[in-house]
């Protein structure tokens, strides 16, 4: 019971009961492994031939760059996966490796090709799972293309102003958790941090904003529509 509680919290078995889940298990050839710190998940450049799930504990995604360094990306935690890109890309190899980042790291392997191809019981819940990888697929497509948007953004202001609104939308609130620190702000942006830092501050004087750590409070939100409004034009 506590390994189905674990794995609907992956949005790739969304709108599966636990009886749906356990069945499907037949068609999907699941394998699950405990790993050490500092265990590889995944390697860099190698063939991905199954989908990777993180059940228990935490890994972190790297890339090892050309100079020889090693650079974390990402911190992948419970219910998140890894290769459901690559997997599905002409290609299909690792553009990162993958590492367990505390004890008892648990991942759930599903082979890539059980996935997208039907099984021979033609069971509406399989059906559901493609229908599911789709969508995560679809939604990585739009979150790239918004990326695209803010390196298009030449102004610091609009930059700040458009992820502030994007994420007042997502929360329906005036007080919005950005989910990433300020360092990680001024990457995704594709600015200086001390430059985004010094707009933000005058945001905060002219009485637009506050903000405190990941969190920002929208102080004025018809000064935030209008200056995304003439990013946009």
């Amino acid at each position: 019971m506590k390994l189905i509680k674990l794995i609907k919290k992956c949005r790739l078995f969304e709108n599966l009961t636990d009886q749906e889940i356990n069945m499907i298990f037949d068609c999907l050839r699941g394998r699950i492994v405990k790993y050490s710190v500092g265990q590889l998940l995944a390697t860099q450049n190698e063939r991905v031939d199954e989908i990777g799930i993180i059940l228990e504990g935490s890994a972190l995604k790297v890339v090892k760059r050309f100079d020889g360094t090693t650079e974390p990306i990402e911190l992948i935690e419970t219910g998140d996966m890894f290769g459901e890109i690559e997997g599905y890309s002409k290609e299909r190899v690792f553009s990162y490796s993958v590492l367990a980042n505390e004890p008892g790291a648990t991942v759930l392997y599903i082979s890539i090709n059980t996935i997208v191809r039907q099984c021979s019981k033609n069971c509406e819940f399989h059906q559901r799972v493609m229908e599911n990888v789709m969508e995560i697929l679809a939604d990585r497509i739009v979150a790239l293309s918004r990326d695209k948007s803010y390196l298009m953004e030449k102004g610091m202001r609009a930059k700040i102003a458009m992820l502030i609104f994007e994420k007042y939308n997502e929360q329906n609130s005036l007080e919005v958790k950005l989910g990433i620190n300020r360092n990680e702000m001024a990457e995704y942006l594709n600015v200086s941090r001390p430059s985004m830092s010094r707009e933000m501050g005058v945001m905060k004087e002219e009485g637009i904003i506050d903000y405190w750590k990941d969190e920002i409070k929208i102080l004025n939100l018809a000064a935030i529509e209008e200056i995304v409004k003439n990013a946009n034009l």
